[in-house]
């Protein structure tokens, strides 16, 4: 599960570079279920820091690509791959 997941977010994150939205919302919701998962465990959890820590992280991660900055960088990196790799077209 762990190797699926980072390698979901690294994916996710490549596609975020190269300028693609889709990358956002599969990086999203993998913090969205990474979140669920930790409130969901959180009361059987034994080690009151640890479910502390499952659950914040999540929570961070979400503000940080909530951020203007995040959202700024996003639709950049979005403008970039439009104006700058147009596709090629058959003529020379």
């Amino acid at each position: 599960m762990l190797i699926l997941g980072s390698f979901t977010l690294g994916i996710g994150q490549f596609v975020v570079i190269r300028g693609y939205s889709a990358g956002n919302r599969a990086v999203v919701g993998l913090l969205l279920i990474c979140l669920i998962a930790g409130v969901l465990t959180y009361p059987f959890s034994h080690d009151s820091l640890l479910a502390v820590v499952s659950v914040i992280a999540p929570l961070l991660s979400l503000l940080a690509y909530n951020s203007r900055r995040y959202r700024e960088m996003s639709k950049t990196l979005s403008d970039i791959r439009r104006n700058h790799f147009k596709p090629v077209s058959g003529k020379r």
